[in-house]
């Protein structure tokens, strides 16, 4: 992962405080990370600080995914904040929009290996 300079700042934005994987693939000495639960803790992160990458679960609702990708739009002013769409394969309800966030846009699931995730990493840092 040499193409991925030191102290990363990355947001986990995960309502299941249980889900570890892929989170645990991330290292803490490359990686500065924020984990929050709720659209409205990452409003706050994304106001008082500039993130490299964010991690968006796909176990919101259609309604809250709309609305905390609306806050990483508005949180990417001056440049797109890369995103990973985390899909939890063993829930029912997790979704995917449609759209291409520019090229800077991933999907991995509850199931991904370290390896998916550093491909991800060197296409999105």
């Amino acid at each position: 992962m040499s193409a991925v300079s030191k102290q990363k700042s990355i947001l986990i934005i995960e309502p299941n405080s249980n889900l570890d994987q892929p989170y645990a693939f991330f290292d803490k000495k490359i990686f500065e990370l924020t984990r929050c639960s709720n659209p409205n803790l990452a409003r706050e992160y994304l106001g008082q600080k500039k993130f490299s990458l964010v991690c968006l679960s796909c176990s919101f609702s259609n309604k809250k995914m709309l609305n905390l990708l609306e806050l990483i739009k508005d949180a990417s002013q001056t440049s797109i904040i890369p995103i990973i769409l985390v899909v939890d394969l063993q829930k029912p309800y997790s979704i995917v929009p449609g759209l291409t966030w520019n090229g800077q846009l991933a999907v991995l699931s509850s199931v991904s290996t370290n390896q998916d995730l550093q491909l991800q990493l060197s296409k999105l840092l």
